[in-house]
């Protein structure tokens, strides 16, 4: 498959990589840019399409939404910060990388 130049910045660094354009962003960060603080979770979207469902949900309805996850590492609080500042981003028209 043809690789895409692209540009990422991340952590305030911008970074040129040539990727097939098929690639996970997760994957591009681990593997690539070898940024291993990501990890992949679920692995399902279950937590991401509820905004599409819901855009503006309750505290209670997101953990009720993320309940079915695994998390092993953050303890879920990182989780629940993303998808508030993921609704607050929304709510402000702002683009939201998922």
């Amino acid at each position: 498959m043809k690789k895409e130049l692209i540009e990422l910045r991340v952590n305030g660094r911008s970074h040129e990589l040539a990727i097939e354009p098929t690639k996970l962003l997760l994957d591009a960060l681990r593997q690539d840019l070898q940024l291993t603080g990501s990890k992949r979770a679920c692995d399902d979207s279950s937590c991401g399409f509820l905004l599409s469902n819901n855009s503006d949900p309750t505290e209670a309805e997101v953990r009720s939404a993320l309940s079915s996850n695994l998390c092993r590492c953050t303890g879920y609080s990182q989780m629940y910060q993303a998808i508030k500042a993921a609704i607050e981003a929304e709510q402000k028209g702002m683009a939201v990388v998922k």
